[in-house]
């Protein structure tokens, strides 16, 4: 225990510190993503505004022809109006006449369309313009007429050092057209992959990417993870560290006080075994077709000196950790002996259960225990029925063994809470058993539509094939008494028949119902 104690301390202490780092690294990851989303979605919106600024530029200067003085000066005042467009150009005969420059010089042809845009625009996505050095610039067509855009205005990022941005044209099923990009390789290189997942990392190149799509607009930012993820992981962990010392805390101090409980508790059992503060209650097993009454089912219980009970689910798994398990199975057999061991005798077609242990069938001397007690106080060993749970049989062999020799001795062996635990079918065959035990669980679900609902029909008719008999436990419904008497379970216990009492009440309520339920009670069939 002491080592288990010593390793939970460790983890507790550990686990929330190293928890808080993978949560700061996935809250910085998020942060630089979603930043990077931000960054993606400002050449999109550019773009956008780029289309709808160059058609209205185009709308406005449609029509006109020849290169008057007017014409160029419409081009020129287009814009200086506009705040994306850079050029204004006008075609004759497949050539740039002139522009918003002035003349055109001649020789400069008029460029292929890329793809046309819903609003009939055709795009084209990089040229160089003849009249000027401005260098790769963007192409938009309309009837005789273009503007050009340059790419730097797309993709410029100024907020946030080191960001590269890319833009690209991608229908849904179409490979991407690069239209801007920063100047950063690795932006461009990730785009012309075609990413479709939101979140698109470049490993080779140690970037973080993230993209941002509206329409047919795609765009990638791009930036060396050290940039943001770890001073943001730092920061997160700063913030999150308080909370984890104290959760680290409460952790450790919870190990150490159950540690300390667990100890404190396995000493106090060992006093109340001394003291007397355990006893036994009894509750009455009847038979479902009569009422008749054939036996009571032995319950441990601990009462402290403020008239409070500690229940056997939280000390009986302490015990099992230590001897003291046996001293509580020897302490049961005796004082169910001396409680009931003259009913018995004077009643042998009764019987007391009594629950067994996993210490019981494979380190404890049961068999000499039962044989001292009720072999010496002249109760017959049919009268008695051992009770043991499938998680008392993980150690198959020694488990059969002692078994075998306690139904030799004429013991009856009952397998309780049966389907909660490994229900291997090998010890219902090779283990020589009286009697399965339906657990409460599946009795608490009869009436309603549920998975146990088969669950417990199954375990009937497997316990029938078998020819073992059957018990059922936690009845506390007429309508649960109904259904397990129309399929002929025979035995069954729970709070509707009777609860769990003291032993002067389970002699009289035997008294009562041992030929039968009394005429006072409505057995209903």
């Amino acid at each position: 225990m002491a080592l288990v104690a010593i390793v939970a301390i460790l983890l507790g202490a550990i686990a929330p510190v190293a928890l808080t780092a993978w949560l700061a690294s996935v809250m910085a990851e998020r942060n630089t993503h979603e930043t990077l989303n931000l960054y993606g979605s400002v050449p999109v919106i550019r773009m956008e505004k780029v289309i709808e600024q160059a058609h209205d530029v185009l709308q406005t200067v449609e029509g006109m022809t020849g290169c008057t003085p007017e014409h160029i000066a419409a081009m020129r005042n287009a814009v200086m109006q506009s705040y994306f467009i850079d050029e204004v150009g006008y075609f004759e005969d497949g050539e740039l006449a002139c522009s918003s420059w002035g003349m055109a010089p001649p020789g400069i042809a008029e460029n292929r369309i890329d793809f046309v845009l819903p609003n009939g625009v055709g795009l084209r996505a990089s040229i160089t313009p003849g009249q000027t050095d401005a260098g790769s610039v963007m192409a938009l067509h309309l009837g005789a007429h273009n503007v050009l855009v340059s790419h730097t205005r797309l993709v410029e990022v100024l907020s946030l050092q080191g960001v590269s941005v890319a833009l690209a044209y991608m229908p849904v099923g179409a490979p991407p057209l690069l239209l801007a990009s920063g100047g950063d390789a690795v932006a461009a290189e990730l785009l012309s992959q075609a990413p479709l997942e939101r979140k698109a990392n470049a490993q080779g190149h140690r970037h973080v990417g993230d993209l941002f799509r509206s329409g047919d607009l795609v765009a990638v930012a791009m930036m060396p993870p050290e940039l943001t993820h770890s001073s943001d992981q730092l920061d997160y962990m700063l913030r999150l560290l308080p909370l984890a010392f104290v959760l680290a805390c409460i952790i450790v101090f919870n190990v150490i006080w159950l540690t300390l409980r667990r100890l404190d508790l396995r000493h106090e059992t060992k006093a109340a075994l001394r003291s007397g503060n355990l006893r036994l209650v009894y509750q009455p097993v009847v038979e479902l077709a009569t009422g008749r009454c054939v036996g009571a089912e032995a319950l441990i219980r601990w009462q402290q000196r403020d008239g409070s009970y500690i229940n056997p689910e939280v000390f009986i798994p302490v015990a099992e950790q230590s001897a003291l398990i046996g001293q509580i199975s020897t302490f049961v057999a005796r004082r169910a002996c001396e409680d009931l061991g003259n009913l018995l005798r004077t009643h042998p077609e009764a019987h007391l259960s009594l629950n067994m242990t996993a210490y019981d069938v494979t380190s404890g001397d049961i068999v000499r225990t039962l044989e001292d007690t009720f072999g010496r106080a002249g109760v017959p060993p049919t009268s008695v029925w051992l009770e043991l749970t499938e998680r008392s049989l993980i150690d198959f062999e020694t488990s059969c063994g002692k078994l075998s020799a306690l139904r030799d001795a004429g013991y009856r062996i009952v397998i309780d809470d049966f389907g909660t635990g490994y229900s291997n079918l090998q010890y219902l065959q090779e283990m020589k058993l009286d009697a399965l035990k339906i657990d409460k669980s599946f009795v608490d679900v009869i009436g309603r539509q549920t998975a146990n609902r088969s669950v417990i029909e199954t375990i009937i008719e497997l316990a029938t094939t078998l020819e073992l008999d059957i018990v059922a436990e936690g009845i506390e419904t007429q309508a649960q008494l109904s259904f397990l008497r129309q399929r002929n379970v025979r035995l069954g216990q729970g709070y509707f028949i009777a609860r769990p009492m003291e032993l002067a009440d389970f002699v009289a309520f035997y008294a009562a119902w041992k030929d039968g339920a009394p005429e006072e009670v409505t057995w209903v069939a």
